[in-house]
Parts: structure tokens; C-alpha cells; sequence
């Protein structure tokens, strides 16, 4: 991002403050849907006959009996070495770990069998692969250092192994279970991952031909692979583009919300990572889908990777712009279909870095009427974080602007964006006051330079009043520039030591025609 544009977004700064704000805000946006976009999972399920994942296997009928009861039958069943005993044994682990309530992750690792489920990957017997694979995917479900007890065994290298498997893809399925639950774990656990070439070995997996079910499952990996902060290295997720591309449009729509939820944390990386997104054919306009559709599951994550999108630079900008990024916002703000109050602060969180874009970008979004006209009704009674955002959209708009036209100008009067950030003044948040009355200051300014008179507005719709207070506010910033606006535009004379009568400047404008609404 330019260091002029950076100077442009939100809370105006230094390059690394507006970056480092930028990363707060977008982690903020995501904070909302964290518990619907688990980044770790446990199977329940007791039995492979009821299980999503399935087999024709002879093991499905094993009898219960035959099974090892008690840990040290287990260890015993490990050391014999013995495979219908090896398979019997991890069976075993898995139906403990896989029972509800708290699973014993615990006393398995405590046990010592983390180290022969990992060997047991690497079994030419698919049932004995699977059953391990399961195992592990309920360990490592649980906190890190129990994560740790698989990955410090080679359990990474053990699961990628499975992939192997081409003649069973339900193991395979269950290997991606479990490394998405390592991935979940964090950026360390994540980069790990990513440095075994679990993305080259996954490719050959993704085809259309797989179940709803398995494709679900490696949707929701892929998503926790492009999770957390630090981002990935770009050359090392970059691949799954196409892959995620084409699960945004997939007939699952499991499939649709965590592609969603990865391209929103993927496009959280920088203009880097946007840039491949928008060269993506068809990506953004899938994104833009999923954002208008009537399900919030789907809304939340898309809207997110689009105004991530938006933060970067002007050519990331325009490429989400081109893709109609105003007319979705716009369908989305004035749609009469109620959304969540999290989408609309976010749409207008996507509108307000537009703002702080080029001047075509800015003028294109203030002749977007029906846009500013929304907006201008949601800052003075919506939710607070939406009339927050809706203040940076209309701070950015005249602030960052070269020069403003006339008519952009008109459109920002006639949604009455002047009476809308009046409210913005009484808040107790110093940024944001800050940034109403750098928005003030640049109307003013512009009304002078169009000789539009905006004075009797602002004072009867209490702007003026608030002015007045601020000038007795502990911000050296908010201080100085109520006093710069009241003495410009509404200030007086001083009363001369020596009694004369109170002396009221004349108008700034005195023969300006009033603006008429």
C-alpha cells in the first residue's frame, strides 16, 4: 500500500501505525463468526457403521469381544506387532477417544500411543490406517500440548502418508480431518504443515467425483492452511486459489462458507495476496455471489474478503471495483431483506477504504446516490459500530480528496451527511471525533471553494454547539481544530480591553446563496 494512500485510511497515520490499525480492524471484522468457523473438530461418532465416513472394510463387524479392553491389553495388542491385533488395538484407542463427553486424550498419550497409532499410518492394511488416522484426528482436536504429543512423533509426515492411499478415499478424508485440526492450532503449527507439501500432496484429491461429504471436510482444512497471523508464505498457499475458486461455486454449500472463510483470511495478507485473487477468473464475482445471497453464513466471510480487498492498494482497489463492488454494496444497503448488523458495518467498512482511494474511485462511489443516501440514514441510528464506519466513509471521502467536484460535493448535502456526523461528535471515541471534525473542516472548505452556504446546517443541526465544547477537550488534535473551525467560519472578535461593545465579524460568505434542499 502507498504510503499517500496510507496517510488516506481510517485513522490517519504513519505507514506502519495505518498497516498495524488496518491488521486490529480486520481482526476485529472476524472476531464475531468465530465460533461458526471452528478451527478444530472431534468425531463422535462410536461406530464406523454410522459414521460419515464408511467402509466395506471385514474389520466393520469385528467382534466387540475380541477388542482390548484396558490399556494394558492395548500396549499388549502394540507390541505383538500381530496385524489383526495392531488393527484390533487402534479400534480400540479410536472408540475411546471417539465416546462422548471428555474424550481420554490424555491417558492415551500418557499410555504411549500416540507413537504406534503414527506407525500404524503407514499400515498396508486401509482399516488399520483408517482406524489411527481417526485416533489421532480426536487427539489432536484437543489444546496444544496435546497437538504437540502428534506432531513431535512425525505425526505430520504419518497423515500426509495417507494421502497415498488411492484406493480408499475415506482414509484420505480422515488424514485431512486431522491435519486441519493441526493447522487449527495456530501459525506454527500451520507453517509446519505447509512445510511437509501438504498442498502438492492434496491437489490430486480435489475432483469433482468425490462425495459432498469429503469435499466438506478438505474445504474446512484447506480454510484452517490460510488461517491465522502471521499470514502463510504466499508462494506456499497461492496453489490453492483454484481449488478454492472453484469450491465457492460448488453445489455444497458447506463448500461455499469455509472456501469463503479461506479467501477472506488468505486476502488478509497483503496487497500481495489480493493481487492473485483478483487475476483469479472469476473469483471476485463469486465472492460478490456469495455476499448478496440471503444466508449469513455465506454473507460474513465473502463481504470480508472483499473488504480485505479493498485495504490494499489503488489497483487492488479498482480490480474489486470493476468486479461491481458498488453495486452489490448498493443491492446490500437497500435491499429490503433484513441483514445482520455485522454485514452492513462491514459493507460500509469495504465503502469507506474505497474513499480513501484515487479520485475517480471517490468520485464514482459519492455519485453512488443511493449508497451515500443509505449511509447517511444508518449513521444517525444504527448500531454504533455501523455509524463508526459510516463516519470513516464520509471522513475519508472529503479529506482524502484532491478536489471534490461540485456535484459530488451536492450528493454529500443532499444525504445529509452533515446533519448524519453531528451525532459523531458527542461520542467518547477520540479517533473518531477527530476524524468528524477533519470532516467538517474539509466541507466547509469546499462549500467556500463552490461559494454554497452550509452554515446555518451546521449550526442548526448542533455541529456548531459540539465545536464549541471541543474546544475544551484534553486532545491537543480535537482541541485545535474546533477552535480553527468556530474562529473561521463562526468566530468573533475578542471584547477590546477598554470596554467597547462586542464587534461580530462579518459573513464569510455574505452574498453566497443558501444551499435549498
Amino acid at each position: 500500500m502507498s504510503e499517500n494512500r496510507q496517510a488516506k485510511h481510517k485513522n490517519a497515520g504513519k505507514k506502519y501505525e495505518a498497516r498495524l490499525n488496518r491488521r486490529e480492524v480486520a481482526v476485529q471484522l472476524r472476531k464475531s463468526a468465530r465460533e461458526e468457523q471452528m478451527s478444530k473438530r472431534r468425531n463422535l461418532v462410536e461406530d464406523l457403521n454410522t459414521s460419515p465416513l464408511k467402509t466395506n472394510s471385514p474389520d466393520r463387524n469385528d467382534d466387540e469381544r475380541l477388542l482390548p479392553k484396558t490399556y494394558n491389553e492395548i500396549r499388549s495388542f502394540f507390541e505383538s506387532g500381530i496385524p489383526s491385533q495392531l488393527r484390533r488395538a487402534t479400534k480400540a484407542c479410536r472408540k475411546k477417544l471417539s465416546a462422548s463427553g471428555t474424550p481420554p486424550i490424555d491417558e492415551i498419550i500418557d499410555a504411549g500411543f500416540v507413537d504406534p497409532l503414527i506407525k500404524c499410518l503407514y499400515s498396508n492394511d486401509t482399516s488399520t490406517q483408517k482406524e489411527a488416522a481417526w485416533a489421532l484426528t480426536n487427539i489432536t482436536c484437543g489444546d496444544e500440548r496435546q497437538t504437540a504429543a502428534v506432531v513431535n512423533k512425525g505425526g505430520i509426515s504419518g497423515l500426509t502418508h495417507c494421502f497415498n492411499n488411492d484406493e480408499d478415499p475415506e482414509t484420505v478424508e480422515q488424514a485431512i480431518w486431522a491435519i486441519g485440526n493441526i493447522c487449527g492450532d495456530g501459525p506454527r503449527m500451520r507453517d509446519l504443515v505447509l512445510e511437509h507439501g501438504i498442498v502438492n500432496k492434496i491437489m490430486p484429491h480435489i475432483k469433482s467425483e468425490q462425495t459432498n461429504e469429503f469435499l466438506a471436510n478438505l474445504t474446512w482444512m484447506l480454510s484452517n492452511l490460510c488461517r491465522n497471523k502471521p499470514a502463510p508464505e504466499f508462494k506456499q498457499v497461492e496453489p490453492l486459489l483454484l481449488p478454492l475458486n472453484a469450491l465457492l461455486g460448488w453445489k455444497e454449500s458447506r463448500c461455499n462458507i469455509d472456501s469463503a472463510w479461506a479467501l477472506s483470511y488468505f486476502s488478509d495478507g497483503g496487497d500481495e495476496y489480493v493481487e492473485a485473487m483478483t487475476k483469479v477468473d472469476g473469483l471476485i464475482k463469486q465472492l460478490m455471489t456469495l455476499a448478496a445471497s440471503s444466508k449469513p453464513k455465506m454473507m460474513v466471510p465473502a463481504i470480508r474478503a472483499l473488504g480485505n480487498g479493498l485495504t490494499g492498494d489503488d489497483i487492488n482497489t479498482e480490480a474489486m471495483m470493476s468486479a461491481g463492488y458498488l453495486d452489490m454494496a448498493s443491492y446490500m444497503l437497500t435491499s429490503e431483506e433484513r441483514k445482520p448488523d455485522s454485514v452492513i458495518k462491514d459493507v460500509i467498512w469495504g465503502l469507506s477504504n474505497i474513499a480513501a482511494g484515487t479520485s475517480s474511485q471517490q468520485h464514482r462511489l459519492a455519485a453512488s446516490t443511493y449508497i451515500l443516501a443509505e449511509v447517511g440514514h444508518q449513521i444517525k441510528g444504527a448500531d454504533f459500530k455501523i455509524r463508526k464506519e459510516c463516519c470513516y466513509l464520509f471522513g475519508n471521502l472529503v479529506t482524502g480528496a484532491k478536489k471534490l467536484c461540485k456535484d459530488d460535493f451536492h450528493n454529500l448535502l443532499m444525504c445529509k451527511s452533515l446533519q448524519g456526523v453531528a451525532s459523531i461528535l458527542e461520542c467518547s471515541d477520540t479517533a473518531l471525533i477527530e476524524v468528524a471534525l477533519r470532516f467538517y473542516k474539509s466541507m466547509l472548505e469546499l462549500a467556500d471553494q463552490y461559494t454554497i452556504n452550509i452554515l446555518d446546517i451546521v449550526e442548526e443541526c448542533g455541529a456548531l454547539e459540539s465545536f464549541e465544547k471541543l474546544q475544551m477537550h484534553e486532545s491537543d488534535e480535537i482541541y485545535s481544530l474546533a477552535v480553527f473551525i468556530v474562529e473561521t467560519w463562526f468566530g468573533c472578535d475578542e471584547i477590546a480591553d477598554d470596554g467597547e461593545e462586542l464587534a461580530f465579524k462579518e459573513p464569510l460568505r455574505e452574498a453566497n446563496m443558501k444551499f435549498s434542499f
